[in-house]
Order: C-alpha cells, then sequence, then structure tokens
C-alpha cells in the first residue's frame, strides 16, 4: 500500500472481497454548506491511489447517481481502470450509504414497496423521523451537483 500522507485521514481498507487495496476515511462538513454552521455530517470516501509512481495532480471522483447508493461499496472495482496515473476519490453522497445514510423503514418486503411506491401516509412520519437527523433541504439533487470542487470548497486530498 501508499506511503504517500493525505490531507485527511485515511486508513488502509480493502474493497470488493479484499481484492482492492484503498485508503478509507471520511470527511466531516457542515449540512448547510452556505451558512458554514449548525449540525455536521461526515462524508464517506475511499481513496484508490494512483499506481504510478507520480500520481497526476487531478483525481478522478467517482459518485454514485443513486437513489441511496453507496458508491464506496458499487465502484471500487469500475475504479481501477482510472487509477494507474491519477488518485480514484470514491465518495458516498449525503444522505447515502455511509454519509448519514437517510432511510425510512416501511417494512412491507420488495413487492409490497412496489405496489404502492410512495404511500403519503408514511411518507410523512418518515420525514418527521429524518428531521430528527438531518436538514432534509441540503439532501436534494440541485443541492449536490453542479458545483466545482473549487467553489464547493472540497478539501485537497
Amino acid at each position: 500500500m501508499t506511503t504517500r500522507t493525505w490531507r485527511i485521514p485515511l486508513t488502509p481498507c480493502k474493497a470488493a472481497r479484499g481484492r482492492v487495496e484503498a485508503m478509507c476515511g471520511s470527511y466531516e462538513v457542515f449540512e448547510d454548506r452556505a451558512a458554514r454552521a449548525g449540525r455536521k455530517i461526515k462524508l464517506n470516501l475511499m481513496v484508490l491511489p494512483a499506481t504510478a509512481e507520480k500520481a497526476e495532480l487531478d483525481p478522478v471522483f467517482l459518485i454514485d447517481g443513486g437513489p441511496g447508493m453507496s458508491a464506496v461499496q458499487d465502484y471500487p472495482v469500475f475504479g481501477q481502470l482510472f487509477r494507474k496515473k491519477r488518485d480514484v476519490v470514491i465518495i458516498d453522497q449525503r444522505g447515502a450509504g455511509g454519509s448519514n445514510l437517510l432511510t425510512c423503514d416501511f417494512n412491507d418486503g420488495v413487492a409490497a414497496a412496489f405496489a404502492h411506491l410512495l404511500p403519503l401516509d408514511r411518507v410523512k412520519p418518515c420525514i418527521e423521523e429524518l428531521e430528527k437527523i438531518a436538514d432534509l433541504r441540503f439532501y436534494t439533487h440541485l443541492h449536490r451537483h453542479g458545483r466545482s470542487r473549487r467553489s464547493a470548497r472540497c478539501p485537497r486530498l
């Protein structure tokens, strides 16, 4: 594994049933980025260090499209395609995977879930429960995307 140092704490880990060596950690951010205050959440991430002796400065970022999917679980093998010259950073989006997962337990099983995709009488109580651990305004598609790493103030690894 790598002997490099990272700007955020990362520890060696394995992915893809032990076939992929990586560095894992989390990065704490304000839930409300604009206010830069209030509740903080941890974003789950994995770095596949470049295999070249000297990596290019710009990493490749892999983020799952969701809904609720964990890029850290789903993308390590795919990330191998890009890691020869560049670090590959895999991030679970806020509200997904290991990044403050937001989920509702309807406890109906798969067949029943498809029978009534969003039962409003059960979604409202779910929203009330989720609002105890998250400000749901900051977990929308438009809030997550459309900003460069620099304008979103993402850290350099």
